[in-house]
């Protein structure tokens, strides 16, 4: 086995702004009959990555040079054991899964440490006797202490239990019933801040005809006071588009931003910023935007027949800043489905499983900062085209690396097997450059950035999945 370092030839070192950036690819681990892998993260000197299969659990660590060091099986419990979510906490890492017995449904969480040693096993909760096993959407606060896991058993079930990892205990187990909520037709998004307390966020009234009476229902748990509350947020009479909600722990206040439209549910006309503190909902501050012609112009192309609104956009994530304000991080995305006999159809949106042939348009970024009063702070485009197939986008999109200076955009230039990558460097005021960061030709990677995770302030590592090998590329700045 051979560490690979990408470079002129092997090795790419560039340097940007005085700081080296070092690239590096792994060796090769075969996937053959695998579930799924997970990358733990970076405990002490060593890259961990846990690999299911039908019975067994693998966890392998990777030394500082990214060759392969240790291999050893991590044992749960006997009876059909299903892996939830893992996380790292320092020299720290959990698993979280769900096994069998004597009929019911039991969730767990082991404790390791950096030398993959069982610490310690606690139930998490038992589920009883249900026949079928539920699907799990996991939340992790901002200080990574707590999980919450919100089980899903049945459409509509806003079950959650949130677990302390410093406690190594379930909190509380309880379930939001807001009146009149259908999963299927109305938004909800669920939040946790450090203390552990739950915030379930309910879209009312998104309609063109009751548009004056459009607000956001927040119905909240306090884990410390045992006491649940619910509040209201107005959206002044406008459409929401598409909107993603954060919690900001430093200001102890529920974020939300992003697109409204004045007339149609089907296009964009602005943006909007809205932020209420936890406890006073008179402190609302909400503002809307319109795109302005400069903007339109760069997304839709000078050729836009005085268009006024965007279309096949998302919110893809919001990014918060210390002063209170946030960053809105759009992306447009395409999906085309298509038949042999029965022509095409677009769908707008992520989706999940796609029986027809599909192909996927991951194109550009454009960043809208909004400071603490909802104003408008810079707006920045970032040019960006990805095109797959077949494929679920896996390898599309980007991954952003965060530190208190800059914010870098990494991802894949082209879907295809000898590609190069690129990175985005923004800063706090808006302005950027764009780099490459290496040349894949030949290296035979396919890299996930939507998958990838951020092990330290300066260093990240990305899956890649080709030829039915994993390996890790780290990079280092």
């Amino acid at each position: 086995m051979f560490k690979h370092v990408l470079s002129i030839g092997l090795c790419l070192l560039f340097v940007i702004s005085g700081i080296a950036q070092e690239v590096t690819l792994s060796e090769a681990l075969p996937l053959r009959n695998e579930i799924s892998y997970y990358l733990i993260g970076k405990m002490r000197d060593k890259h961990l990555v846990l690999r299911e299969r039908p019975g067994s659990f693998l966890l392998n660590a990777y030394n500082q040079d990214m060759t392969l060091g240790w291999e050893k099986e991590i044992m749960l419990e006997k009876r059909r054991p299903k892996i939830i979510e893992t996380f790292d906490i320092e020299d720290r890492f959990f698993i979280l899964y769900s096994h069998r017995t004597k009929g019911d449904l039991i969730i767990k969480m082991h404790k390791y440490d950096a030398a993959a040693n069982l610490v310690d096993s606690v139930e998490v909760s038992n589920l009883g006797s249900s026949l079928v096993t539920p699907n799990f959407d996991i939340l992790q606060s901002e200080n990574r202490k707590n999980i919450q896991i919100r089980i899903n058993s049945t459409p509509g079930d806003i079950r959650l239990v949130v677990f302390n990892t410093d406690e190594m205990r379930a909190l509380y187990d309880i379930e939001f019933d807001p009146p009149d909520f259908n999963p299927f037709l109305d938004y909800g998004q669920l939040l946790i801040d450090n203390e552990g307390s739950s915030y379930f966020i309910v879209e009312r009234d998104n309609r063109r005809l009751r548009k004056k009476g459009h607000h956001f229902s927040v119905f909240g748990y306090q884990s410390y006071s045992d006491r649940k509350f619910n509040f209201n947020i107005s959206m002044g009479g406008r459409i929401t588009y598409d909107v993603t909600f954060v919690y900001d722990n430093l200001n102890h206040a529920i974020v939300g931003a992003g697109y409204y439209s004045d007339k149609a549910y089907a296009r964009a006309d602005g943006t909007f910023y809205l932020r209420s503190t936890v406890g006073d909902p008179s402190s609302r501050v909400l503002k809307f935007k319109r795109f302005d012609n400069q903007l339109l112009e760069t997304v839709e192309g000078k050729n836009r027949r005085q268009k006024r609104y965007l279309t096949e956009i998302r919110v893809k994530e919001l990014i918060l800043r210390r002063d209170g304000g946030a960053l809105i991080v759009g992306e447009k995305f395409k999906r085309l489905d298509s038949r042999t006999a029965s022509g095409a159809r677009i769908t707008s949106g992520y989706g999940g499983f796609n029986p027809f042939n599909s192909d996927y348009f991951f194109d550009d970024l454009f960043i809208i900062a909004h400071d603490p009063s909802g104003e408008m702070h810079w707006t920045n485009f970032f040019y960006k085209r990805q095109y797959s197939k077949n494929d679920l986008g896996v390898f599309s999109s980007y991954f952003v690396m965060k530190t208190p200076s800059k914010l870098r955009f990494l991802f894949n230039d082209e879907i295809v097997q000898n590609n190069t990558v690129s990175e985005y460097i923004v800063e706090p005021t808006g302005k950027y450059d764009r780099n490459a960061l290496l040349n894949a030709n030949y290296q035979n990677v396919k890299l996930r950035f939507v998958n990838s995770k951020q092990v330290a302030s300066n260093e990240l590592v990305v899956p890649s999945e080709f030829k039915n090998e994993l390996r890790l590329l780290r990079v280092q700045y």
